[in-house]
């Protein structure tokens, strides 16, 4: 019974040393931090969260809607949207996203893409490929608009007039 008390003292003890030596240990090192002028530290312990990299904070400003924003905005404007799917842009370079929609007044598989963009040269780069494929501009295979990052195209069969609905939504958004 004597050496269980004892055993159990020393485990206490054993322990109030640890913790004594853990306090002192951590108190030193922040002791030498200080003296040292170190900038890394600071009184609650934790260092600030790392900065983005700039080109990050310009992809971010140039990078304001999706591509979804847009096809809401049509739903909300009471435009006819059908079969709605997220895609690729094939060829298309440097889209971050898309969505085919369809206009089924107009015809089987007749629509439009909505594109978002990173980078205001990815959409540059995005608008003069498809500005090589439209050669015939009094029927052209699509009607082309931009604002922000969006890049909007409409199939060519849909009349005039109706693009403009679908432009004059996209210009509304802010």
């Amino acid at each position: 019974m004597i050496k269980q008390a004892s055993r159990l003292r020393n485990r206490e003890e054993m322990r109030y040393i640890l913790l004594f030596l853990l306090i002192t240990g951590t108190l030193a090192c922040l002791d030498s931090a200080g003296a040292q002028g170190s900038r890394d530290f600071l009184s609650h312990g934790m260092a600030p969260p790392p900065m983005p990299p700039q080109e990050y904070l310009r992809e971010s400003r140039f990078s304001r809607f999706s591509s979804r924003d847009l096809v809401t905005a049509f739903k909300k404007a009471r435009l006819e949207i059908a079969d709605l799917t997220p895609g690729l842009t094939v060829g298309a370079p440097g889209a971050r996203e898309s969505t085919i929609f369809l206009i089924p007044s107009f015809g089987k598989n007749i629509g439009g893409l909505v594109s978002s963009y990173s980078s205001e040269q990815d959409l540059q780069n995005a608008i003069e490929y498809y500005v090589k494929m439209n050669k015939n501009t009094d029927s052209p295979a699509w009607r082309m608009f931009t604002k922000h990052n969006i890049l909007l195209l409409i199939s060519g069969k849909v009349s005039e007039k109706s693009a403009k609905e679908y432009e004059y939504v996209l210009m509304r958004m802010d």
